[in-house]
């Protein structure tokens, strides 16, 4: 066994340090369960478990999910515990697994192409959080190059029609709490990254009944339906999101719309949004709340950023003036031109709408987190699914 310092791939931190960290391991070898509990002082340490090695079944390094590490398992243990399931692994500990899966992959610890199908199996699991872990591990809508869209989405599909056969955004009677969770999870992953016309068509008719009556969905589920209507509008739906939210009297009610506008993927539709919000036709916390979420998704990323340079003057004006962090509207980038002109362009801004060289340099290191993430671990992602 070997320990280093979590850190994601790319990262200048200091790997060279040493730990004293208190492991609790539980595995099953011949069939039998057993534990073993030990301090790892070193980088490397030599364990010995009972049994002979070629008998070990699965092996378990943090049991309980109690220890405050990360595990990067190698491909054969990590399938041997997730074949091991439920059958033999606590819900914490399942958990931690999918946890440590994901944690592996940004650290680039785990390639990333192997680590999609094994998150896919998780969404068979019986517990609700991990099959919502699995999910939002499984959107990689910012990561999936645009050549292999479809094949992207044939594998998600393959993943998840047996498993949303049937149901849709309306509740089904006696659904219980952690039922209602799981199904929202997998129908918006179906919706976002396998674009499932079936739920987007009954999202936008959902939307528009919504607009119409508050209660044509219920309130847990409105900022999920309402987005996914958003995401794929038109431009009569567009305008009719717009036109309720310049109404709207409640808050929560224009943060749903506003989120819905924001993550519009038509870029004439999102060009009109931000023409409107420098035109200060959104009230300010609005503005604000509408131009971080288009800056949020790869569709509109940089028109976004892009638009906020040409009319800086305009669109500042429009925001709340106490909103000191304008650079982090660049953080999703992930090339070295983009990093540069992050630092040239905020440079000599005023200092209480960057937040100063602080929140510049963070959102410059998230850039260049985020083309390290992509270098090493795209290849692996275009090779499985070039298979799918």
């Amino acid at each position: 066994m070997s320990q280093k310092r979590y850190l994601p791939v790319g990262s200048a931190g200091d790997l060279n340090h040493i730990w004293s960290i208190p492991l609790r391991l539980r595995y099953q070898s011949g069939g039998q369960d057993a534990q073993l509990g030990l301090s790892l002082d070193n980088q490397q340490q030599t364990v010995s478990l009972k049994g002979e090695p070629s008998a070990l079944d699965w092996l378990l390094l943090n049991r309980g999910a109690a220890g405050y590490y990360i595990s990067a398992y190698q491909q054969e243990l990590l399938s041997n515990l997730l074949q091991a399931g439920s059958q033999k692994l606590s819900a914490a500990e399942r958990m931690s697994i999918s946890h440590s899966l994901s944690a592996a992959v940004w650290s680039a610890d785990f390639p990333l192409g192997q680590a999609l199908p094994l998150q896919a199996k998780l969404l068979l699991d019986p517990e609700r959080r991990v099959v919502e872990m699995a999910a939002a591990f499984m959107n990689l809508n910012e990561t999936v190059p645009p050549d292999l869209k479809s094949n992207y989405q044939r594998f998600v599909h393959k993943s998840l029609d047996p498993l949303i056969k049937g149901i849709s955004w309306e509740s089904p009677r006696h659904e219980t709490d952690d039922q209602h969770l799981q199904r929202l999870a997998l129908l918006s992953l179906a919706a976002n990254a396998g674009e499932d016309s079936r739920l987007i068509a009954d999202a936008k008719r959902l939307a528009l009944a919504w607009v119409e009556d508050r209660h044509a969905i219920p309130p847990n589920e409105a900022a999920r339906v309402v987005g996914i209507a958003g995401r794929y509008a038109d431009s009569a739906l567009f305008d009719r999101l717009i036109a309720e939210t310049r109404k709207a009297h409640d808050p929560s009610d224009r943060e749903r719309l506003i989120m819905a506008l924001g993550v519009c993927k038509d870029s004439a539709l999102a060009q009109k949004a931000l023409d409107m919000l420098a035109a200060q036709a959104f009230q300010p916390a609005d503005s604000m709340r509408l131009l971080y979420v288009l800056s949020s998704h790869v569709e509109t990323r940089s028109l976004t950023y892009d638009y906020l340079k040409e009319h800086y003057g305009s669109v500042i004006a429009a925001l709340p003036g106490d909103w000191p962090n304008l650079p982090i509207l660049a953080r999703g980038f992930d090339t070295l031109e983009r990093q540069t002109d992050v630092e040239s362009f905020f440079k000599d801004k005023d200092v209480r709408l960057t937040g100063g060289p602080r929140i510049i340099a963070q959102t410059v290191e998230s850039i260049h987190l985020n083309q390290a993430y992509k270098e090493a671990q795209v290849p692996s992602l275009i090779e499985f699914l070039k298979q799918q």
